[in-house]
């Protein structure tokens, strides 16, 4: 997951084109979590780079979707406002991306 965060914010210190962040791309951060391929604990600490960067803007059809990937990087961000995160947290997300 750092290696996530890393990329995160060398990609905000870049100049050029917005990056797209979409769907796809949260569930697969979110299956690699549950799988324990990455660990759930920093799942907060992905979102909050994630949902501070000016240069990534959520990708997605419709408005509904653009809320529902602004609520769970808001949500995952501040587990000390929600709830802590863990893999069960990731699996409920992604049921709700689904």
């Amino acid at each position: 997951m750092r290696d996530l965060i890393h990329v995160a914010n060398q990609c905000n210190n870049r100049p050029g084109p917005p990056v797209y962040l979409d769907r796809s791309d949260v569930k697969g951060v979110l299956r690699r979590c549950v799988s324990g391929e990455l660990d759930v604990a920093e799942l907060p600490q992905w979102a909050g780079a994630v949902h501070m960067m000016e240069r990534i803007e959520i990708d997605e059809p419709d408005e509904r979707g653009v809320d529902l990937l602004t609520q769970f990087l808001f949500e995952v961000s501040s587990p000390e406002l929600f709830e802590t995160v863990t893999v069960a947290t990731g699996q409920r997300w992604l049921d709700t991306l689904a």
